[in-house]
């Protein structure tokens, strides 16, 4: 066990693992204390551990929702009671998803027909006037809906 030079055995700083060495690198080039180090080292351990955890976290919501099909999940949310509101969003959502996407998914093809998938940064620019458009078809449709809900005695 080699200890720093600078730095009493009995010192928070003696180096255990190697540790000495980057404190005084760091002291050197940038003039900050070397203490520095051992809390950044800290927020790093913890940072690492979140990180995991939402990783771990995804990979299982990701697995629930890839094998129950989306009514059983709405089941299980309305179970758990949710707030109405929310699951019936939620519902909505899913559902529009899909027509988006096949939106988008034809409005590509017109765009690769029509050569604009020619380039990298024409390619951006169609996509870019893809989605513009993609949102202004949404928001027409969502007052077209909210409409026939309110005629069929929606709130």
């Amino acid at each position: 066990m080699a200890l720093n030079r600078d730095f009493p055995a009995h010192s928070a700083l003696a180096d255990t693992r190697g540790t000495g060495r980057i404190c005084d690198r760091l002291r050197r080039h940038t003039g900050r204390d070397a203490v520095a180090v051992d809390a950044l080292s800290g927020s790093l351990l913890l940072g690492g551990a979140v990180a995991l955890r939402i990783w771990c976290d995804i990979a299982w919501l990701a697995a629930l929702v890839l094998t129950t099909p989306f009514s059983e999940l709405l089941q299980a949310l309305r179970w758990l009671r949710v707030p109405a509101i929310l699951v019936d969003t939620l519902a909505m959502m899913y559902r529009y998803a899909f027509l988006l996407h096949e939106e988008f998914v034809r409005m590509r093809t017109a765009g690769q027909s029509r050569g604009g998938w020619c380039g990298y940064a024409r390619m951006v620019r169609t996509i870019g006037r893809i989605t513009a458009q993609i949102f202004m078809r949404a928001f027409d449709r969502s007052e077209r809906i909210s409409c026939a809900m309110f005629a069929r005695g929606g709130q």
